[in-house]
């Protein structure tokens, strides 16, 4: 999927191991209930503690609004982001940029609609839809872009717009915290959770690759992403 013609090169230049880099690199995390609201707590904040800890890979953390965080790698204020969900297409969010080697996690997300006004599933284009406005790109539906996930629920609770489609841990917190009785859901799809990085960081991919299987080969990323 990714243009790997001087990995072998990259790789002779890495001092020791795969999943060390020379010092803490930047990562840019979308501030996101549940997963990370700030950059002490989350449920990714403590995926990277316990990497640290583990000595498998050390990130300076920054948690900022989602496109901000975007925008970060692209500016090379970063070298990392996440989450960014992979629609399995190849395309990432913006030329330079590519998907990391390693999933994190699957996400499923759902379509959030006015329990008044049922939608025809097959025929989404006929509704105005809106999404969070990063992922505008992913879907083969054109939805419309949302700064405010929870400003975009309480439409849909009110019946202004037609659906929401967004990832439903990320919803179900928000929902929770509101009193819109009106919003029912559907399952929509599943997408898988990746880092985002620069196009043709070899060494950085390899240092995620590794410490995601470092985790998940001891279950610990599991249990860390399970919280509750």
């Amino acid at each position: 999927m990714f243009d790997f013609i001087k990995t072998t090169t990259a790789i002779v230049a890495l001092s020791g191991s795969l999943c060390t880099l020379a010092q803490a690199e930047t990562i840019a995390i979308a501030q996101l209930p549940l997963t990370s609201e700030s950059a002490e707590k989350g449920l990714y904040i403590d995926m990277l503690r316990e990497m640290k800890a583990n000595g498998d890979l050390d990130l300076d953390i920054k948690v900022v609004p989602f496109p901000r965080s975007i925008k970060m790698l692209i500016d090379q204020d970063a070298r990392v982001q996440l989450p960014m969900l992979d629609p399995g297409n190849g395309k990432p969010p913006a030329p330079g940029l590519q998907f990391s080697s390693a999933e994190v996690h699957p996400v499923p997300f759902a379509l959030y609609y006015n329990r008044d006004k049922p939608l025809d599933m097959d025929n989404l284009g006929q509704y105005n839809i809106e999404t969070e406005q990063s992922h505008v790109p992913f879907f083969d539906v054109e939805f419309s872009g949302s700064t405010c996930v929870e400003c975009s629920l309480k439409k849909v609770n009110s019946g202004r717009i037609d659906g929401f489609v967004f990832a439903s841990p990320v919803v179900g917190e928000i929902l929770q915290a509101n009193d819109l009785p009106n919003v029912a859901e559907v399952p929509f799809q599943d997408y898988p959770a990746r880092f985002l990085i620069r196009e043709g960081d070899v060494e950085m991919d390899a240092a995620l690759s590794k410490a995601i299987d470092n985790m998940r080969a001891s279950s610990r990323l599991d249990i860390v992403l399970e919280q509750e």
